[in-house]
C-alpha cells in the first residue's frame, strides 16, 4: 500500500467571480504540488462561491474552464486534484466535486447527493444519484460535498466499495463548526477509512465559514487539522493503515444494512 502526501486548500472563495477563484485556486493547488502533495482537495464550489441566484450566468459544463486548469496543474504534476463548482448539463445545474488524474484526464464527478434546504440548494440545484469511489494509482478514493457528512449511509457505501480515502469538499458554517469537527472524525472511524475535509473560510451567504479543515486517520485521529484563516494543510497518510484497520475491525463483515431503512 502506498504512502501519500495529501493536502485541503482552505480558501477564501470570491462569491460569483469565477476568474479570480480560478486564479487562486490555481495558485494555492501549485503550492501544495510544489511541496510534494500527490492528491490536492479543493472547496465546495470553489470555482464560484454560492451565488445561486445567478447559476444559469456562472455554472459551467464539466469541460470548462475550470476543468482545464484544474485537470493541466494534474498533469504536470503528475498528481491528482479535486475541485468544487457548479455544473451545467444542458438545463440543469449540479454541485459538482470533480476529479482529475496524472494523464490530464477527468477520473470522477461526484454530483452532490443531499442538498441542503438552509441554503435553498433544492430551489437551484438537481440532486446527484450515484455514489462515486474511484480506483486511482495512490488508493480507491471517494467524493462527498459538505452536507452529505450528515448521512452516513453515503460513507458505508463508500467503504463497502473499498474506498480508502474520502474527500469531502465543504463551504460548513461556523455557527455548525463542532459538528464539522465531530462529524468528519467520526466518518473516517465508521467509515476505516482516511479522510481529507476542506474548508472554505470568509463568508458566505453572509455567514462566516469554519475553516478547520482536517485530515482524518481511520482510528478517529486528526492527523493535521488548520485553524480560521487561508491555509494549505498537508499530511503524509500510509493508506497500509486502512488495510490494518479493516482487518482488526471488520465491521464491513457485521453490518445488516435490512434493518436500516
Amino acid at each position: 500500500m502506498p504512502k501519500v502526501r495529501v493536502a485541503a486548500i482552505q480558501m477564501h472563495i470570491a462569491a460569483g467571480d469565477p476568474a479570480a477563484n480560478r486564479r487562486r485556486m490555481a495558485d494555492l493547488a501549485r503550492r501544495a504540488l510544489d511541496d510534494g502533495a500527490q492528491l490536492v482537495l479543493l472547496p465546495e464550489l470553489a470555482a464560484c462561491g454560492y451565488d445561486l441566484p445567478r447559476l444559469d450566468t456562472l455554472a459551467e459544463p464539466l469541460d470548462g474552464e475550470t476543468t482545464a486548469a484544474m485537470a493541466g496543474l494534474a498533469a504536470r504534476y503528475r498528481a491528482h486534484v479535486a475541485w468544487g463548482l457548479a455544473e451545467r448539463d444542458g438545463d440543469r445545474f449540479y454541485n459538482t466535486l470533480a476529479l482529475a488524474g496524472p494523464g490530464r484526464n477527468l477520473l470522477a464527478r461526484y454530483r452532490k447527493a443531499h442538498l441542503i434546504p438552509l441554503l435553498r440548494e433544492p430551489d437551484y440545484f438537481t440532486p446527484g444519484g450515484d455514489v462515486v469511489v474511484v480506483p486511482t494509482d495512490i488508493g480507491r478514493i471517494g467524493l462527498a460535498i459538505c452536507y452529505d457528512l450528515r448521512f452516513p449511509g453515503l460513507f458505508q457505501r463508500m467503504a463497502a466499495l473499498g474506498a480508502e480515502v474520502l474527500l469531502v469538499a465543504a463551504q460548513w458554517p461556523q455557527a455548525r463548526a463542532e459538528h464539522w469537527r465531530i462529524l468528519t472524525v467520526a466518518t473516517a472511524l465508521q467509515s476505516l477509512a482516511f479522510l481529507v475535509g476542506a474548508n472554505g473560510v470568509g463568508l458566505c451567504c453572509g455567514e462566516p465559514l469554519a475553516g478547520l479543515s482536517v485530515v482524518a486517520s481511520p482510528w478517529g485521529e486528526r492527523i493535521a487539522e488548520a485553524g480560521t484563516a487561508e491555509q494549505i494543510l498537508c499530511a503524509d497518510v500510509d493508506l497500509a493503515d486502512v488495510a490494518e484497520a479493516r482487518r482488526k475491525l471488520p465491521v464491513g463483515q457485521g453490518q445488516r444494512p435490512e434493518l436500516y431503512l
